[in-house]
């Protein structure tokens, strides 16, 4: 009970102290452009995220980019004549249901994680709320998926890894006989990920932020860092093949990556042998045999593709396009 009302006294100070914050950027007319991310602040501050790089990637947006914090409609209406600039969650996951005026304000951002679901819906909600973009996590399947939203404005900003957090160590060898799997595994769309548990070279753990979230978020980064060989797979079907977070974490920590295959891994620099091991259902047993026998022949892989992350997907990057991209739009 004692815990519940330090929770409660806690989020009810963290919201008064950005509602005091928004009025200080709005009124700061050295900061701009102005800049709304319309977010669930309840949802956040709990972090019932779970992927354990998002909270950090919405931190990034409100502190970095000087953001203002739209909790609803209310919010909306009230500042939308005074922003430049909307940066807009998933409405029902982590952020509200919000009706947009056309050009309030003039340039509007929808963040698209999974494109398979609710996908009639989710276009509705694009093209009828005049976006100007969406952020996608996931550009082919995007692409694939949200037939009506033209190309030009799907823009590929994707999953990205804390700087803090990408592993700085010299790669060694623990000489581990398996290739370690996690995450979740109930539906279809883990089906190839649950297939490479049938191998008996494959030691599964059930952590999962969906299923089972055991570990913080800073927890996680420090656990994934044990391993020498990690799995990142879904499913192959055309419906899903989507590069989630695993891939940049376990490229960061210094892990040989075994790449499920996937149309977004040329885009953002997955290579076959030369910083991952990229694989489908013909090859993976082959593909694992071959690095279990020989090891130390990886090694220079593996810092491959920690080098891949530390030039193209830190968190600092990511959001450093983003401003980019705002500014030559605006």
């Amino acid at each position: 009970m004692k815990i519940k009302i330090l929770n409660f006294i806690n989020k009810y100070n963290q919201k008064r102290f950005y509602k005091k914050r928004n009025a200080q950027i709005l009124s700061n007319t050295e900061i701009y452009p102005k800049i709304g991310i319309v977010l669930n602040l309840d949802f956040h501050m709990s972090n019932k995220w779970t992927v354990a790089l998002t909270p950090y990637r919405i931190n990034a947006i409100i502190k970095e980019m000087n953001s203002i914090i739209i909790q609803n409609q209310k919010d909306y209406d009230k500042y939308k004549n005074d922003l430049d600039v909307i940066i807009a969650g998933e409405p029902g996951w982590g952020a509200p249901h919000i009706k947009y005026v056309k050009n309030k304000p003039r340039l509007k951002y929808a963040s698209m994680s999974d494109p398979h679901s609710k996908i009639v819906e989710w276009q509705n909600y694009f093209l009828e709320n005049d976006f100007s973009y969406t952020l996608a996590y996931y550009y082919n399947p995007t692409i694939f998926h949200l037939r009506k939203i033209p190309k030009h404005k799907i823009i590929h900003w994707t999953w990205a890894i804390p700087d803090q957090f990408i592993n700085e160590k010299e790669v060694r060898i623990r000489n581990q006989n398996y290739i370690l799997i996690f995450g979740a595994t109930n539906g279809e769309a883990y089906e190839t990920r649950n297939w490479c548990k049938s191998f008996n070279f494959v030691q599964t753990m059930n952590y999962s932020g969906v299923e089972n979230k055991v570990l913080t978020d800073r927890e996680y980064f420090g656990w994934i860092k044990q391993f020498d060989a990690v799995i990142a797979a879904g499913s192959l079907h055309r419906k899903y093949r989507l590069v989630v977070p695993k891939y940049f974490e376990i490229a960061s920590a210094g892990g040989l990556l075994f790449a499920q295959e996937a149309e977004d891994l040329k885009l953002l620099g997955f290579e076959d042998k030369k910083n991952c091991i990229i694989f489908n259902k013909k090859n993976f047993e082959v593909q694992a045999r071959t690095y279990l026998a020989n090891k130390e022949a990886y090694t220079d892989i593996r810092k491959a593709g920690r080098n891949l992350i530390s030039k193209r997907h830190t968190l600092s990057k990511r959001i450093s396009s983003l401003k980019s991209h705002i500014v030559s739009h605006l």
